[in-house]
This record gives C-alpha cells, structure tokens and sequence, in this order.
C-alpha cells in the first residue's frame, strides 16, 4: 500500500471546516465518505437520516462544544477526525431485517478501529495521533452502555477503569456526547447524562 503523507492537506481542511461550517469538501478529501450518504440508520435511534447526514451533526456539535474549543492543536486533531470517522464501517456491517425493516450495523466500532487505521496510515498521521483516533472510535458506543448493570459480564467499574488505561476518557466522552447530539431521538437525554457522569 502506498503511504502520502496528507497531513498538512488534512489539517488544512480542519481549518476551512472549523471557518466556513462545510463538510461537503471532505467527500473529496475521504472518498471513503460517500459511502454513507447512501447507508440507512434505523429511525428510532437515527431519526436525522443516513450515516452521512449523522456524521456531521456529529461534528457540529463537537465544534460547538467548548471543551474541543479549549483543547490544544492535536487534541482537536484527534477529536475531530474521530467525530468525522466514528461509523466509517457501517456500510459494510448494515443489516436490514426482512421481516421487521430494523437496521443494525453489528461491530461497526471494531471494524471501524481496523479500517481507519489503515486508512489513516496510509494518509500519514503519524502513530500516536492514528492510535488515539482508533481507540477512541473501537469504543465510542461505550459511554451509552457503561452505567448499565452489565455488558457482556463486565461491570461498570471494570469499564470505568480499563478505560482509561487505554485513551484519554475525557476525549471518549467529548465524542461520546458529540454522538448523541448529533442524532434524533427519543432516549437522546438519558445517554448524554450517562457520558457526562463518565467523564466527571
């Protein structure tokens, strides 16, 4: 695979979005991209539409947030292209019930960490920031099912201290709380409230 280094076309593109409130541009950056303007969402957990449209209200309301304001240049580096690549993989792992129409995109984070990593290899991003993204998005649903009593036999406190040993948990709530902005939904409120108890 050949490896260009697009870091600095990257960072440039953060700016022009962070100036002039456009993603469109990033389509051509990532063709990757486009994949998700034609993946569906099941409605009852993404009333906003298909994955494109998500992924920037995503980033909108990460950009709104003044913890990303507030954060150094390579932490709004990270926080960004993880909000622009959470769901990367989900048009690979859609699923659409025959029988009910219910969408699922079973392990889109983990195939996501994968894809992205390459991808962001292949890009330049130097290692550090790459691993930072990629943990950030193999977890990113994990803020919504934290505080439950369980998941998959793990515990809540297991979750609350693996976790930081692995990422900046501060960062996975940011992200965290950017997914769940940028969505229609009916339990929008309780699942930021689980992100914002994580994080403090």
């Amino acid at each position: 695979m050949e490896v260009n280094n697009e870091l600095p076309i990257i960072k440039k593109q953060i700016a022009s979005t962070l100036a002039t409130d456009d993603l469109s541009p990033w389509l051509t950056c990532i063709p990757e991209l486009n994949d998700l303007i034609i993946t569906p969402q099941d409605p009852s957990h993404h009333g906003e539409g298909n994955v494109w449209v998500h992924t920037q209200m995503v980033v909108r309301a990460l950009l709104a947030e003044e913890e990303f304001t507030n954060s150094t240049q390579d932490e709004q580096f990270v926080l960004f292209m993880t909000a622009l690549l959470h769901d990367i993989a989900e048009p690979e792992t859609t699923i659409i019930d025959e029988n009910t129409g219910k969408i699922t995109q079973p392990r889109h984070s983990k195939k996501g960490e994968i894809r992205n990593r390459i991808l962001l290899w292949r890009m330049g991003v130097p290692f550090d920031l790459r691993e930072q993204i990629c943990r950030i998005i193999s977890v990113h649903q994990v803020p919504s099912f934290a505080l439950s009593d369980t998941h998959r036999n793990r515990s809540p406190e297991y979750l609350i201290h693996r976790l930081p040993w692995q990422l900046p948990i501060w960062m996975l709530c940011l992200q965290a709380k950017a997914d769940m902005k940028g969505r229609i939904c009916a339990d929008k409120k309780e699942h930021s409230m689980k992100s914002n108890y994580l994080s403090n």
